[in-house]
């Protein structure tokens, strides 16, 4: 039974998650690097109540694409996906940890990570 909550909250998750935003990012609106980084996919995400920490890299990646500092923001992204993983069970829900880290993932390669 607590698998069949955990499978519908990651659905649930899912479903409110994908808006006009992501899927932008996942290509129905293609970014440029000089992206509306600010109001779109990573506002979605930050949007999904993440532990601070994670909500910090997400806001920092941003400010950091709409520089055009790619590699920083990469950085920022890739220690968003690690600690991600670890916080995976502990300060992160594991539905939510479903959706986000695929999510931030694709925002990481359509800006050239």
């Amino acid at each position: 039974m607590k698998a069949t909550a955990a499978g519908a909250s990651a659905a649930a998750a899912r479903k409110n998650f994908i808006g006009p935003s992501l899927d932008g990012v996942l290509g129905v609106h293609e970014l440029r690097r000089d992206g509306p980084w600010r109001s779109g996919p990573l506002d979605d995400i930050l949007a999904l109540g993440l532990p601070h920490s994670l909500e910090v890299k997400v806001e920092h990646a941003a400010g950091l694409l709409g520089l055009g500092d790619i590699t920083s923001a990469c950085n920022v992204l890739g220690a968003f996906q690690q600690e991600g993983v670890m916080q995976t069970g502990h300060q992160l829900d594991p539905a939510l940890a479903a959706v986000v880290l695929p999510a931030v993932q694709r925002i990481g390669e359509l800006a050239g990570c």
